[in-house]
């Protein structure tokens, strides 16, 4: 398990010094100090790296949960778990994003499959705030949720497209008010200027 996870971070830390596409197999086993069959013994591809760093978000929305539910409204409480996977995602970088979106298109990994628990978690809080009148779109809350949560992942790709210029919490925040009809009190440039 150590040589997987040195191969893991190596790797990771390389992406982001040089890109996805300036770095090769060969070049992360140079770094780890190991072999081709070593490398393909832990990992399957170059592209199976990429869910690795991927597959952390679960264990850190997990994480945050526990915040979410101090915040102090229900809507809050719902952008947090968006901000906490597109927070990841910037961090990650557009160019490894960009490369993940590809990975999964060539062949689907279930990257961006819903998490069940989260999905129940994210409905529950998003009734909640509906119920009082934090946000008044009133269509059922799974499937506006899963409207969201698609439109995260849209968002996601135009971040991608634009290189990672435009401000993606901000975006995505702006376009899931409209979408939800957030109380105007609510709403996060409102917050700001308070």
């Amino acid at each position: 398990m150590e040589t997987k996870n040195q191969i893991i971070t190596a790797a990771y830390e390389m992406f982001q010094e040089r890109g996805y596409d300036n770095v090769t197999v060969n070049d992360i086993c140079q770094r780890c100090n190991i072999t081709k069959p070593t490398f393909y013994r832990y990992i399957e591809s170059k592209d199976q790296l990429l869910a690795y760093f991927y597959e952390n978000i679960a264990a850190e929305i997990t994480e945050q949960f526990m915040k979410m539910l101090a915040a102090d409204n229900y809507w809050e409480q719902f952008c947090m778990g968006f901000d906490t996977i597109l927070q990841h995602s910037r961090r990650f970088g557009a160019d490894l994003y960009s490369h993940l979106f590809i990975s999964n298109l060539r062949e689907p990994k279930g990257t961006f499959d819903f998490d069940d628990m989260l999905t129940q978690a994210m409905t529950s809080v998003l009734s909640k705030a509906q119920q009082h009148g934090q946000v008044r779109n009133g269509n059922d809350p799974g499937e506006l949720y899963m409207a969201c949560a698609n439109m995260c992942f849209g968002y996601g790709i135009l971040w991608c497209l634009n290189r990672g210029k435009n401000d993606l919490l901000r975006d995505f925040r702006i376009a899931l008010e409209n979408v939800c009809d957030v109380e105007e009190a609510y709403r996060m440039e409102r917050l700001q200027s308070i």
